[in-house]
């Protein structure tokens, strides 16, 4: 739970958060605060498991990141953007310089059709922002008001889970690729997928 956060205020903050540099800082509100709930004061509550790059977002108000991404001077974006493509991090403002190297940032966000239809603007469609995202569409196929998961359902699959987390337990690095088959069909569709087409 320490690399889990369920919000983001700002790019600055998400890089902080991560930073290796990031150091305990004074404020006299924080202060009053912290004394007044017995806690201790930081700005970045992972500070003590900085060296740690990992950090998942569970965003169940997914929305609340695409009005920040709307503010004027906002850097939530163009971070996420980073975190996807290299994971190189870095914030030059002169109060919280930070820098972080091979971040692994994952994000998972609930919104509705028509929230993000709203909310998501066709500049974060043009730069790429929304294709780094995997999208699904879920819907109820039946009414169940008092469900519950079989026994045995995922017990295949955490087997799997466990017997692959086992094989790679050292492994400095792991790199997914595709078959002849997956290579062949992504060859083709690519062209198409890539081409210029007016609109969204």
């Amino acid at each position: 739970k320490s690399r889990w956060l369920t919000s983001v205020a700002s790019g600055e903050g998400l890089i902080s958060l991560l930073s290796p540099q990031a150091k305990e800082r004074t404020n006299p509100y924080n202060s009053r605060y912290a004394s007044l709930n017995n806690r201790p004061d930081s700005i970045n509550p992972m500070a003590e498991n900085n060296a740690d790059k990992r950090l998942l977002l569970t965003l169940t108000e997914f929305s609340s990141i695409l009005q920040i991404m709307k503010r004027p001077g906002s850097t939530v974006s163009s971070v996420i953007r980073d975190a996807w493509d290299h994971g190189f991090l870095q914030n030059n403002t002169k109060l919280a310089a930070a820098r972080v190297d091979n971040a692994h940032v994952s994000c998972i966000g609930h919104i509705t059709i028509d929230e993000l239809r709203f909310e998501l603007d066709r500049v974060e469609f043009a730069n790429g922002f929304a294709n780094r995202f995997l999208w699904a569409y879920t819907k109820r196929s039946k009414l169940l008001p008092d469900s519950t998961i079989p026994s045995g359902v995922l017990s295949g699959v955490s087997s799997n889970l466990r017997e692959t987390i086992a094989n790679c337990n050292g492994c400095q690095s792991l790199e997914i690729q595709k078959d002849h088959a997956a290579t062949d069909l992504w060859h083709r569709v690519y062209p198409v997928i890539s081409s210029n087409v007016p609109g969204v």
